[in-house]
């Protein structure tokens, strides 16, 4: 009820992200099969974890690529083989789930079906960027008429589809509007309204009554404020690193933004923003210690000692 699926599909990422690293250490190709597999599963848990496994498989094959200057033949084409177990490991439960669809309903469905109904209403006239009541479209008779024979589990989500599809041709400026609005929301802060209903009645029954509610949403955005701030240094900070931890910060700080920007055509919300906290966290720590050494330093930057793939 708190956060619905993000903690598991939170969980589902850091495993891949731990068992990747383990694979970069020991070149295991256990390591790289688990790390698959859980990406694998998070992808039928949601479609959007695609940004996950293109980022770092985008990083695979990159090694891949760079090892036919540095490496023989044979470890080449080991690399090779190694992004294409990871490739199809990573895909195989959202494929499989499609094809038990197509024996099921008749036709190869993979992610949510309701992705219709989300993508107008993210840019319907009354859109807000969030999530709200739908209500029905004006020109819902005049588009679900075409698709009066149709059968599918997909009918509503065509008729929705071709509905927000107009809007976004029709209204392009709205549009873009909307998409800034929705990429502000998706780093407000989190506070208890945020998460759930009466997750905030909850926080102020364990805390005594010793706070408000409006204490409660300042403290929560001070310590977004600051986590960001540390977070945007991390980043920064980290690209002054080895070559291996510079690719890994930028496989990181890609599936963040990508996972951002996929939320723009459709609805965002501060709570999607969870499942990649993690790894907004881990970077926020290394701008941390990073601004603690030059404040202890009190002059030209030095650098701490870190592990090697913090």
């Amino acid at each position: 009820e708190l956060i619905q699926y993000e903690l598991v599909f939170a969980l589902l990422l850091v495993m891949g992200v731990v068992h990747f690293l383990a694979y970069q250490d020991e070149a295991s190709p256990s390591s790289l099969a688990a790390s698959a597999a859980s990406w694998g599963f998070a992808l039928v848990c949601q479609l959007k974890a695609v940004v996950v496994v293109g980022s770092f498989g985008a990083m695979l094959a990159w090694q891949a690529f760079r090892s036919r200057k540095r490496s023989g033949l044979r470890i080449t084409a080991h690399r090779w083989v190694m992004v294409l177990i990871f490739s199809v490991l990573a895909t195989s439960p959202t494929i499989l789930w499609g094809f038990r669809n197509v024996i099921t309903h008749g036709e190869f469905i993979v992610g949510s079906i309701g992705s219709g109904v989300v993508l107008w209403m993210g840019n319907q006239a009354r859109a807000t960027g969030g999530i709200m009541g739908p209500s029905r479209p004006e020109r819902y008779d005049e588009v679900a008429a075409r698709y009066s024979g149709d059968q599918s589990v997909l009918k509503e989500t065509r008729i929705y589809y071709e509905l927000a599809i107009r809007e976004i041709i029709s209204n392009p400026s709205r549009i873009l509007y909307l998409a800034m609005i929705k990429f502000d929301r998706f780093w407000w802060a989190l506070y208890p309204e945020r998460l759930a209903d009466r997750l905030e009645a909850r926080v102020n029954v364990f805390s005594g009554n010793l706070v408000d509610p409006f204490l409660v949403r300042a403290l929560s955005m001070a310590v977004n404020t600051v986590t960001i701030g540390f977070f945007i240094y991390g980043v920064i900070a980290g690209f002054r690193m080895g070559e291996q931890q510079s690719r890994f910060r930028f496989a990181l700080v890609a599936t963040i933004m990508l996972f951002c920007l996929v939320h723009l055509p459709f609805l965002s919300e501060p709570r999607y923003r969870v499942p990649v906290l993690p790894f907004m966290e881990v970077l926020s720590v290394i701008g941390l210690a990073r601004a603690v050494a030059r404040f202890r330093a009190a002059g030209p930057y030095h650098p701490i000692d870190v592990p090697e793939h913090a």
